[in-house]
């Protein structure tokens, strides 16, 4: 079990709220960060593909650890390191400070990966700090065609 339940047993709820609301279907996490609910989920995904999200590079590593972890289920895994969701046109670009040192990425709809990759989401996972409204103003598309069920957590800001 992550170690982070241990810590903090509102995660418990929260990744049996994820697996229970997971029956099947493509699966996309956006802002994966440090999470590890596609261990849990590749069992039960048959044929699913899981897009996973991550613009922060610090999370590059457990990103790609817990993504071969998840291999033997034999799901299929696109994982980038990029942001997604700005909602309005004019921001397409934003910057990040990471451990003092600046870098910029071009952000990404979900509409968009969507329609690249040919998926039909039966979840979403929402967890990224803040711009929340902005994420799911970018997957209209996608909520209204393939109906999935979406888990939002909530930033403090917001």
């Amino acid at each position: 079990m992550h170690k982070g339940w241990v810590i903090y047993p509102d995660y418990i709820k929260e990744a049996e709220a994820t697996i229970g609301a997971y029956s099947g279907g493509d699966f996309i996490d956006v802002g994966m960060a440090k999470e590890v609910y596609l261990l849990f989920l590749a069992p039960k995904a048959k044929n699913a593909r899981f897009l996973l999200l991550e613009p922060n590079p610090i999370f590059v590593k457990p990103m790609i650890a817990t993504v071969q972890a998840a291999m033997e289920n034999h799901a299929s895994f696109i994982p980038y390191i990029i942001p997604a969701g700005a909602g309005a046109e004019k921001r397409r670009r934003v910057e990040f400070n990471t451990n003092g040192r600046i870098f910029h990425a071009d952000i990404i709809k979900i509409d968009d990966l969507v329609k690249s990759f040919s998926l039909e989401p039966g979840l979403v996972k929402i967890d990224v700090d803040g711009p929340e409204f902005f994420v799911l103003e970018d997957m209209k598309e996608t909520t209204k065609h393939f109906r999935p069920s979406i888990l939002l957590e909530m930033h403090y800001s917001c």
